[in-house]
C-alpha cells in the first residue's frame, strides 16, 4: 500500500485528537480514510515492527542505517491531565536515537520495508520482546560510590571564546549602525540572522532520527535508567558495531547515570558509556541565572549614557568606569554574562565543540554564584568527561570535533541543536493535543500509542520531508 496524503493526514489527526467522530466526519467529506482503516493501519505498524524486533532480537528502528555514528537521548514523557476534572495521566520514558550522516559517510540502508504492505487481520497489537519491556527494579547500593580519576588536562586554552566574544561585539556594532541609519525601523539584524550570514555555505545532511517504543516506567528510577543503557547499547551495536554508546540527558537524570557509572564501573562505567549533560537544559539554566542576577536590579528603568569621545581604548575605558562607578560595573558584568550565554548557544548552533567547551567552562562558575546547586555540582563533572574524551574515547572525541555532539535537523546553516532539544521535538511529535484522554480507559490504547506512535512519527516525518523537497523544487522551477 502506498503511503499517500489521505493516509498520513488521517493518522496524524487521530494521533493528535484520538476522536473517532472527527475521523468519521472527515471520511464522509472525502478528506480522510475511515476510522476502522486508521486503526487497521496503526495495528499493522505496530505488529510489523514488533515482528522485526523479535526476528532481530533487538529493538532497533528499521530506518536507521549501518555504519553511522549514533547518539541517543533519554527523558521523561508526560501526558498530564487534560482538564481540571480529569484523572488520566501518563508518566513514562522516551528514548531517541540519532544518526549523523555526512557527504562522505552516508551509511548503508538496512532491510526497511513498508509496514503497510498488507492490511492487518487483527485489531490486537503484538507484544514487544520481553528483553525490552521488562524493567527490573534496582536501587543504588551506596550513595557515595568511589570516583574514578580524571585523565589529562581539564582546562582549555580559551582561544575559541576570545574570538567568539569579539564576534559578538561585531554584531552589537552592526545593530547599532542599523539603528542609527533608520531610527524608527524594525529592520535591525537579529542575532541568529547576523551569524548565519557569516557562516560558510557548506551543506549539512539532516540527521536520521528514531523514537523507540515508549516505556510506562518512571524515567527517574534507577532500574529504568540502567535498563535504558542496555537498550541503547544493543541498538547502537546493531547499526554501528564497536561504537561506545553516547547518551544525552537532563540534569536530574544525569545525576543518576553518573552514579550508576561509578557504582558498576566494569559494565556501565565511563569506559563503556559516554554520558552528556543536555545543552538545551544548560542553556535554560543559564537563562535562569541571568534572571537571578537581574532580579531587583532596577533593569526595567531606562538607562541612558551620553556618547563621549575617549582617547583610550574601549576596554580601558570600561575598566576605568567599572572601578569608579558600581552601577556601571553591574551592567558591564551583565553584558559579559549575556554575551557568554549566547556564545554558548552559538556553539550549539554552529556545532563547534571547542567553543562549546570554552564557553561552558566560563559559564560553570556562574552556577555557583547564582546558587544553582545541582548545575554547580554536575556541570564540572560534565566538563571533566568532555575534556577526557581525547584519551578515554578518541574516536568519539573526533566525532564531536566534527560537530556530531549536536543534531542537524535541516540543511540550513546556523541551525544545529543540542541532542536533548531534538529529543524534546520527538516527544512533542508523539504526544496528542488532548493529553492522556482516552489512554487509560482502554487497556490496548496505551500499548498502541507506545508502540505504533513512534513508528507513525517516523513515517509522517519522512512523508513531510519529501513534500518539503517537492515544494523547494517547485519554487526553484518557478520563473521570477
Amino acid at each position: 500500500m502506498i503511503l499517500d496524503g489521505p493516509n498520513i493526514k488521517s493518522q496524524s489527526v487521530h494521533a493528535r485528537t484520538r476522536k473517532r467522530d472527527l475521523i468519521e466526519m472527515l471520511f464522509d467529506l472525502g478528506l480522510s480514510i475511515s476510522y476502522d482503516r486508521v486503526m487497521a493501519i496503526s495495528t499493522s505498524m505496530g505488529n510489523r515492527v514488533c515482528e522485526q524486533y523479535h526476528r532481530d532480537e533487538v529493538v532497533c528502528p528499521p530506518n536507521l542505517r549501518e555504519g553511522l555514528f549514533t547518539t541517543a537521548a533519554v527523558d521523561n514523557i508526560d501526558h498530564n491531565p487534560s482538564s481540571t476534572t480529569s484523572t488520566d495521566s501518563f508518566h513514562g520514558t522516551g528514548i531517541s536515537l540519532f544518526q549523523h550522516p555526512s557527504l562522505h559517510i552516508n551509511g548503508t540502508d538496512r532491510r526497511e520495508h513498508s509496514v503497510l504492505e498488507q492490511p492487518s487481520t487483527t485489531t490486537t497489537l503484538s507484544e514487544l520482546p520481553e528483553s525490552y519491556t521488562c524493567v527490573r527494579p534496582l536501587v543504588l547500593p551506596r550513595k557515595d560510590p568511589p570516583l574514578p580519576k580524571a585523565n589529562g588536562p581539564l582546562k582549555s586554552d580559551g582561544q575559541e571564546i576570545t574570538q567568539a566574544l569579539h564576534q559578538e561585539y561585531g554584531w552589537l556594532d552592526t545593530v547599532k549602525q542599523r539603528y542609527q541609519e533608520i531610527p524608527h525601523s524594525v529592520s535591525n539584524l537579529s542575532w541568529a540572522a547576523y551569524h548565519a550570514s557569516k557562516e560558510s555555505g557548506q551543506d549539512n545532511l539532516p540527521a536520521i532520527t528514531a523514537l523507540l517504543p515508549l516505556f510506562p516506567d518512571d524515567s527517574k528510577s534507577v532500574g529504568m535508567i540502567r535498563h535504558s543503557m542496555d537498550v541503547i547499547k544493543k541498538a547502537v551495536m546493531e547499526v554501528n558495531q564497536g561504537q561506545k554508546p553516547v547518551i544525552t540527558v537532563d540534569q536530574p537524570l544525569y545525576t543518576i547515570y553518573k552514579q550508576i557509572q561509578w557504582t558498576w564501573p566494569s559494565t556501565y562505567g565511563e569506559d563503556h558509556f559516554v554520558i552528556i549533560l543536555g545543552g538545551l537544559h544548560i542553556e535554560m539554566a543559564g537563562l535562569k541565572g541571568i534572571g537571578d542576577w537581574l532580579e531587583d536590579a532596577g533593569w526595567v528603568e531606562a538607562l541612558s549614557l551620553e556618547s563621549e569621545s575617549h582617547p583610550e581604548s574601549f576596554d580601558d575605558w570600561c575598566g576605568q568606569r567599572t572601578r569608579d562607578v558600581p552601577q556601571f560595573q553591574f551592567w558591564h558584568i551583565t553584558l559579559q554574562l549575556e554575551l557568554l550565554l549566547i556564545t554558548f548557544v552559538k556553539s550549539l548552533r554552529t556545532a563547534n565543540f571547542p567553543l562549546y567547551m570554552d564557553s561552558l567552562t566560563q559559564l560553570a562558575p556562574w552556577f555557583f554564584s547564582m546558587d544553582h546547586t545541582n548545575y554547580a555540582r554536575w556541570v564540572p563533572v560534565h566538563i571533566r568527561d568532555m575534556m577526557s574524551l581525547s584519551k578515554a574515547h578518541p574516536d568519539i572525541a573526533t566525532e564531536f570535533t566534527n560537530g556530531n555532539f549536536t543534531v542537524h535537523m535541516t540543511k540550513r546553516v546556523f541551525s544545529s541543536m543540542a541532542i536533548d532539544q531534538a529529543h524534546e521535538q520527538n516527544n512533542a511529535a508523539v504526544k496528542s493535543d488532548v493529553g492522556a484522554a482516552g489512554l487509560t480507559q482502554n487497556p490496548n490504547a496505551p500499548r498502541r500509542w507506545m508502540v505504533a506512535g513512534p513508528e507513525l512519527v517516523r513515517m509522517t516525518t519522512k512523508f513531510e520531508a519529501s513534500m518539503e523537497g517537492m515544494k523547494i523544487r517547485n519554487n526553484q522551477d518557478t520563473p521570477p
